[in-house]
C-alpha cells in the first residue's frame, strides 16, 4: 500500500535539492544551520524541505533510492485498482495571499495550516510519474436576489 507522509517527504526533499542549486551562500547557510538543528524525529514537512535543501550526494541518492520504493508501491496499486481520487486542494478558492510563501497559512476548517504543506497532493503524481487531472468540485455562492437577475 502507497505511503502518502513518505511520498511527500520524499517529494518534498528531491523537490527541494533541485532548487538548493539557486541558493545564495548566506541562504545555504541558514539552511544548513536549521537543518543542523532538526531532531531526527521531525517528519514535517518543513523539516523535509530543509534536509532537501542542505543534502549531500550520497543523501540523495538514498533519498532517490527511497523514491524508487515508494513509486513501485504506488505502481502496484495501480495493479489492483484503476483510479484514486483526492483532492488538489483542501479548500475552495482563497483569497490570495501576499506574504512571503514560508509563512503563509490556509484556514481549514476553523485550523490554521501551513500553506506550503498543500504540496502532498500534488506530490502523489508528480514523484510518482502518475497521471493526473484536476477539477473544481466546490464553489462558493452568492446569493442574488430575482430583481438582480432579471434587471442584468
Amino acid at each position: 500500500m502507497p505511503n502518502l507522509a513518505g511520498t511527500t517527504r520524499n517529494y518534498m526533499e528531491v523537490l527541494a535539492a533541485f532548487f538548493s542549486a539557486d541558493l545564495s551562500p548566506s541562504e545555504r547557510l541558514s539552511a544548513e544551520v536549521a537543518a543542523q538543528a532538526l531532531s531526527p524525529d521531525d517528519l514535517t514537512i518543513a523539516a523535509a524541505r530543509l534536509r532537501g535543501l542542505t543534502m549531500s550526494h550520497a543523501a540523495w541518492i538514498r533519498t532517490m533510492r527511497n523514491r524508487a520504493g515508494l513509486r513501485a508501491r504506488w505502481q502496484a496499486l495501480f495493479e489492483e485498482i484503476d483510479v484514486v481520487l483526492c483532492p488538489s486542494m483542501p479548500t475552495v478558492a482563497f483569497t490570495h495571499d501576499h506574504a512571503p510563501l514560508l509563512t503563509r497559512q490556509l484556514d481549514i476548517d476553523g485550523q490554521k495550516v501551513p500553506y506550503f504543506n498543500q504540496i502532498a497532493w500534488a506530490g502523489i503524481a508528480t514523484s510518482n510519474g502518475l497521471p493526473a487531472t484536476t477539477m473544481p468540485i466546490g464553489h462558493v455562492w452568492t446569493r442574488v436576489s430575482e430583481p438582480q437577475l432579471l434587471a442584468e
